[in-house]
């Protein structure tokens, strides 16, 4: 796991137009990790919309309104800023008024979908399960027993899926759906048309097919009926997430795109803000260390591990991995009920959430960065074979949590 300090100069790359930043100024810096060599994602501009970074004290509304402005998305917490559409007149006014760190150019963001295929037609009642992507998270290594065995359930603990939404009557999430948001206006609110985030979620926290069956879930739905959204869609769920969250509280966001230094700075702030952050490394064999948000040094990038303990073929890799997980025909909860079989780095994040919960509840409110090391730290280290130079070989477990559950 590599950290460095990247600095305006390094972050605020081609789709930005930055400003000097002023000391102490949203823009002057934020821990990421040094990119490595590999061919970056190419970005997809969304014609005319811009995130707009300002400096602290400065106001979202007086600043778009100077500018002409009206802006889709306002943020408070994870940046000071907004979206809007804007002009090219319009941009450069922006960077003319010293209240601005910076502008970037927004542009779309996907699912991590992989390849789906029919679940098993029932779902087992007890918690053996033919899952053998939940059975190997409590094995340090196989053969697998057949069976998810934890003294934690992630009771107490709420889990924010940052993606396309849940299904609220699916039977894994009965009586557990908390409170959510939507930055998609297309009259879904926090259902899954996508089916995406249901499955992410059951992985989190699903009666059967999930690491942690007690936790809460919120939908925070940033993408829409395609698995598509933005980088300020995106954004503006990790805004709702920091300004909303009942604590303990973590987080899972299963998507990705181009590096953008304005997703990359509002993740590692939910981070700081005490929300642990899991995050899909990503699905373009590539390095992890070009994509966003996966590039983010606070936040756990999870790569995708296949059950004979390799990496997946499309799992990004390098040093900005964490760890591996599970992200190999897993099962899981399907949007509208039953179950399918998926794979893709958004599955392995999924797990990895539902891990985090378990920690919460186990060793209480930690902060993110020391959380982040302990998840690493107890991850099976020499798991999994056949990774390239630059990347870890852990494998995440559950074996490390030690002791009696607390009661109720």
């Amino acid at each position: 796991m590599l950290r460095v300090l990247c600095a305006t100069a390094c972050l605020l790359a081609a789709p930005v137009v930055p400003v000097p930043p002023a000391a102490g100024g949203p823009a002057a810096g934020v821990v990421a990790r040094a990119p490595a060599p590999g061919p970056p994602p190419v970005p997809r501009f969304i014609p005319g919309r811009y995130v707009v970074l300002l400096r602290p004290g400065q106001r979202p509304a007086r600043l778009a309104a100077l500018a002409g402005a009206r802006p889709i998305y306002v943020y408070t917490k994870v940046i000071n800023g907004f979206a809007a559409r804007l002009t090219e007149a319009q941009v450069v006014r922006l960077l003319g008024d010293p209240g601005v760190a910076a502008v970037e150019r927004d542009a779309v963001i996907q699912a991590y979908e992989g390849t789906v295929r029919p679940g098993p037609a029932r779902t087992p009642a007890a918690r053996p399960t033919t899952s053998w992507g939940l059975d190997r998270l409590d094995q340090r290594w196989p053969p697998l027993n057949g069976r998810f065995d934890s003294r934690y359930d992630g009771r107490g603990v709420t889990a924010y899926i940052i993606d396309t939404g849940i299904d609220p009557r699916h039977p894994q999430f009965t009586g557990r759906i908390a409170p959510g948001y939507t930055a998609i206006d297309d009259n879904h609110g926090t259902d899954d048309c996508a089916g995406h985030g249901t499955s992410v979620a059951a992985l989190a926290g699903g009666t059967t097919w999930g690491v942690a069956p007690k936790i809460r879930l919120a939908p925070v739905r940033v993408m829409d009926c395609g698995g598509t959204g933005s980088y300020s869609s995106a954004i503006a769920g990790l805004d709702w997430v920091a300004r909303n969250a009942v604590r303990p509280a973590v987080a899972g966001i299963s998507l990705g795109a181009a590096a953008s230094p304005a997703l990359n700075l509002a993740s590692h702030e939910l981070s700081r803000l005490g929300v642990f952050l899991s995050v899909a490394a990503g699905d373009h064999a590539t390095t992890a260390c070009l994509v966003s948000p996966a590039a983010v040094a606070t936040s756990l990038a999870v790569a995708a591990a296949t059950s004979a303990d390799r990496p997946a073929a499309f799992t990004d890799t390098g040093p900005c991995v964490d760890l591996f997980a599970p992200g190999v025909d897993v099962v899981t909860a399907s949007a509208g009920g039953g179950t399918r079989r998926v794979s893709g780095t958004a599955y392995a994040a999924g797990y990895a959430t539902g891990v985090a919960a378990l920690y919460k509840q186990a060793r209480g409110d930690t902060d993110s960065v020391t959380l982040l090391a302990q998840i690493i730290a107890d991850a099976t280290p020499g798991a999994v074979r056949g990774v390239p130079a630059d990347t870890t070989d852990r494998l995440l477990c559950t074996a490390g949590l030690a002791g009696p559950a607390p009661p109720g």
